[in-house]
């Protein structure tokens, strides 16, 4: 079987000094590749394009690339750029440029292919953990330091946004440790204020109005197990010294209680907050956080390993994909994710109600609603995929918004009243061009003469 990429790309140094990169191409001709296909970056100057040859990348099966579409330069001082040949379109982080500064992570769309630069010569293997799934090499460091520090008795806290699995990881780290206790999960951030030092130590009967027995408190329920505390960024001020207290001495006091009740708790807290600034000012107590941060794990946002979106969503479809238009594939691999693999979940539940009831590939319009939504929140943020670029088509913010009725003028003038590939250059459904079409009152019948 041909393989519809050629990817023989010959050195042309005789001694490479550069850190290694690779090439990840994560969609072909609209064809998602699972697993993706990763290759060595080598050399000063890469064509990519229909046309192959000794410094070439050829993708001969996409029709909507010419025979040197793009070109991946190295410089001297070691950065690389992608710029556009001659009039073809590129996009890096579904922003179109005519040339732009990568970095790892950064994604290039041209045509309907998809690669993905990655710094490095390729993450080493990693174990299999239950729950983790993804295979970039962010998450196959986070599945390697799961299986390391798991079986020991090690306070861990987790870092990362609202969404990235933290929950998950707790888990796992308690099913590799082979505690013979329970995983006790508790949101701090639910825990109402009066009720807390209860809530965590337990209380004696008749300790205060309304407590008519005792109760264990969350920290016993946890003994020979697992303490989970989710959002400890919001445990209130005057309950850490109490918190530290029961870590030193591996022993809590009931409220109302005379004497101390020893406990054996493995603790792993969690937080998207940031803790050092928290402590600086005054918001979070220092020592309580160096004894919760005996092994600190950052997870890393889903943006941040595009890798594992599909993978990820074909997981939480059952394992079942339906067929995807490159539409939908696009803005599936270049969505910021605000909210992460829990996102993800609801996307794929969307996308199951539909592939029920249609067995057609799915269009951009299934999801197109959500995912706008959700991206606004990252639109001026310093978190969104950034990069350095230069001479971005004029027609580069209609992916973000809907266009003006000059802009689509020119839109249906550039493409010559083509809506197939007026959408597929600016990364939408044809339903939502032909919405714009209606709202400015066109007729794209008119512009396919010229």
């Amino acid at each position: 079987m041909t393989s519809p990429m050629d990817t023989t790309l010959r050195a042309r140094r005789e001694h490479e000094t550069r850190p290694a990169r690779r090439l990840v191409a994560l969609c072909v001709a609209s064809e998602l590749l699972d697993p993706p296909r990763s290759m060595p970056l080598i050399g000063d100057r890469i064509e990519i394009g229909r046309a192959t040859g000794p410094a070439a990348l050829g993708v001969s099966t996409d029709p909507w690339l010419s025979r040197k579409h793009a070109l991946i330069e190295e410089s001297p001082d070691g950065s690389l750029t992608v710029s556009a040949v001659g009039s073809a379109r590129i996009a890096v982080n579904g922003r179109e440029v005519r040339r732009a500064t990568l970095s790892d992570g950064d994604a290039i769309v041209l045509g309907e292919t998809i690669l993905l630069v990655r710094e490095g010569g390729g993450a080493p293997d990693a174990p299999t953990v239950e729950g983790l799934v993804g295979d970039s090499p962010a998450m196959r460091a986070v599945r390697r330091a799961v299986a390391r520090v798991a079986p020991s008795t090690t306070s861990v806290l987790l870092l990362g946004e609202s969404g990235t699995g933290k929950e998950v990881i707790a888990r796992a780290l308690h099913a590799r440790s082979d505690r013979r206790g329970e995983l006790v999960a508790v949101n701090c951030a639910a825990i109402p204020a009066t009720l807390a030092e209860s809530q965590l130590f337990g209380h004696a009967a008749g300790a205060f109005t309304g407590a008519q027995r005792a109760s264990e408190g969350w920290f016993r329920s946890a003994d020979g197990g697992t303490l989970f505390l989710d959002e400890i960024g919001d445990l209130p001020l005057e309950l850490q010294p109490k918190l530290l207290r029961a870590l030193e001495e591996k022993a809590v006091v009931a409220v109302g209680a005379t004497s101390a009740t020893p406990v054996d708790v493995r603790i792993v807290t969690a937080t998207n907050r940031d803790l050092i600034a928290d402590v600086k000012a005054g918001r979070f107590r220092g020592d309580l956080y160096a004894r919760l941060a005996e092994f600190t794990l950052e997870l890393p946002p889903l943006r941040a390993r595009r890798e594992d979106i599909i993978p990820i969503l074909t997981h939480h479809l059952g394992g079942e994909r339906p067929a995807l238009r490159f539409a939908t594939l696009r803005a599936l691999l270049m969505h910021p994710w605000p909210f992460n693999v829990r996102e993800l979940r609801t996307i794929a539940a969307q996308l199951r109600m539909h592939a029920d009831t249609n067995e057609t590939p799915v269009e951009l319009d299934a999801i197109e609603a959500r995912l706008t939504d959700t991206a606004r929140l990252l639109e001026a943020s310093a978190e969104a995929p950034a990069i350095t670029a230069e001479a971005a088509e004029p027609m580069s913010d209609v992916k973000n918004g809907p266009p003006t009725r000059a802009e689509l003028e020119t839109l249906l003038r550039e493409y010559r009243g083509n809506v197939t590939e007026l959408a597929r250059a600016v990364g939408r459904s044809r339903k939502q061009v032909y919405r714009w079409l209606e709202q400015h009152a066109l007729d794209a019948e008119r512009f396919r003469d010229g």
